[in-house]
C-alpha cells in the first residue's frame, strides 16, 4: 500500500511540476530565473517533494489511527 501511495504522489508531483512549466511557457513573460535552468529539474524537484510529503502524511495518519 505504501508503494502505491509513493507512486501516486510521484505522479502528482510530476503533473504539478509539468503544469508549472506549461503555464510558464504559455504566459511567455520575462524569465526572472525563478525556475531551474534545465527545466527537467523542475519536474524532478516537484515529484520528489510530492513523494516525500505524501509518505510523511501517510506515516502520520497510520500512527494516529493505529
Amino acid at each position: 500500500m505504501q508503494l502505491f501511495l509513493v507512486g501516486s504522489c510521484l505522479w502528482g508531483g510530476l503533473v504539478f511540476g509539468g503544469f508549472i512549466l506549461v503555464g510558464h511557457h504559455a504566459i511567455g513573460g520575462a524569465d526572472h530565473h525563478l525556475l531551474p535552468d534545465p527545466e527537467l529539474l523542475q519536474l524532478v524537484i516537484a515529484a520528489g517533494v510530492g513523494s516525500l510529503l505524501g509518505t510523511l502524511g501517510a506515516r502520520t495518519r497510520a500512527r494516529r489511527t493505529g
